[in-house]
């Protein structure tokens, strides 16, 4: 390219490394340059997760703290609104959606907390943490590996206290069944990664040193296909009989709507849907780890993504497109940096200016984790 541009590195997380793995000029985009579209489609199912995500987190008594964080992005967007900032409708969208989606939300993780309760046996070591670490791939003989700088966000570490067993604790919400969004998670990259994160945490605390999480506790939630509505009005009942037609004579329940839509109303429908599915779409249950901290796959993984993550990038040529073309359509949605892969290099500055901004990365005060791995004890095998 012509124009010098300012490139970023920065830890790497979760999201990234899918990004580098899948497609590494999407990831010179997001996370080298960190360019993002400056007008984005509304993402209803990203929003209802994190609405749901935090209800959770917080617990019934901060039900109320989150409604007034709801309320008041609502009139944040209205704002932006009225300063003429929505060319494209995406932000009236997402304020005509919220409302429905925390209403959603909040019976999602209702029926989540009646039907599985916290135990008190589990002791919080951690709650919404942010942990930042570091280490050599390979062993020192080894040199030369390179240096993982990881980052990542976990909902919850916990102790069961009558097992002694330490969880990581994470919420999940999805439009599909239980069975088929839990294929492949335990050898996934989020859980692996978690698990590393965990590890580093447990080395601070001194009751817990040199131990490693023993497993996930995952809670995941079908997203319901009822939103709430008219039907969720109150009502009364009355026999109505059929005066005409093949049905006269005959008689039925029917109902008299009267009111504005309560939650209460919704709520108990929900009930009923989740009652109806059963576990496929509602679940909460332990996994335990049987595979090590950092097993090959893991590694080959990040040693990857750390030579795309140091990489010069302001030569976009060492960064290839997925050939596969399976990111430029993934999670069916068409890549927000695929015109720039269509188009010549000359004519990136001009598209960049018009339909990106620059979103540089957040410099986060270093996390009270000791950044290492925990030693796993020496197998029979091992020591041959």
């Amino acid at each position: 390219m012509s124009e010098e541009r300012e490139t970023y590195i920065q830890p790497l997380h979760q999201s990234s490394i899918n990004r580098c793995l899948r497609c590494r000029r999407a990831y010179m985009f997001r996370d080298r340059w960190c360019i993002i579209p400056k007008q984005q489609p509304f993402a209803v199912a990203a929003s209802q997760g994190s609405l749901t995500h935090r209800l959770i987190e917080k617990g019934p008594d901060g039900i109320e703290m989150v409604r007034a964080q709801v309320q008041e992005y609502i009139q944040h967007l209205l704002s932006r609104i009225d300063a003429g900032e929505d060319l494209l409708g995406y932000i009236a969208q997402e304020a005509n959606e919220l409302d429905n989606q925390f209403n959603k939300a909040l019976a999602m993780a209702t029926v989540l907390w009646e039907k599985y309760p916290r135990p008190k046996h589990h002791k919080i070591l951690a709650k919404e943490k942010t942990i930042d670490i570091s280490f050599r791939l390979g062993k020192p003989e080894d040199m030369p590996f390179p240096i993982v700088n990881l980052r990542g966000r976990l909902d919850e570490i916990v102790l069961d206290e009558k097992s002694s067993l330490i969880y990581i604790r994470d919420y999940k919400t999805t439009s599909r069944d239980v069975t088929y969004t839990l294929t492949g998670y335990h050898y996934s990259l989020q859980c692996r990664l978690y698990r590393l994160l965990a590890g580093a945490f447990l080395q601070d605390l001194p009751d817990h040193k040199n131990r490693s999480p023993d497993g996930f506790i995952l809670e995941i939630l079908q997203v319901p296909t009822i939103s709430m509505g008219s039907k969720d009005r109150d009502y009364t009942e009355y026999e109505y009989t059929f005066t005409r037609g093949s049905r006269k004579g005959e008689t039925e329940m029917r109902r008299d709507y009267e009111g504005e839509p309560q939650f209460s109303n919704y709520l108990q429908r929900c009930r009923g849907w989740y009652a109806e599915r059963g576990d496929e779409a509602v679940q909460s249950f332990a996994v335990r780890f049987i595979e090590p901290v950092l097993p090959q796959e893991l590694s080959l993984a990040l040693g990857l993504a750390v030579i795309y993550q140091n990489l010069p990038a302001d030569v976009p040529s060492a960064f290839p497109r997925d050939t596969t073309a399976s990111y430029c359509k993934f999670m069916n949605r068409i890549c927000p940096y695929y015109d720039l892969c269509c188009t010549d290099e000359a004519a990136w500055p001009a598209i960049i200016e018009s339909k990106y901004e620059v979103k540089p990365p957040i410099q986060l005060e270093a996390t009270d984790c000791d950044p290492k791995i925990p030693k796993e004890k020496e197998s029979e095998d091992d020591k041959r």
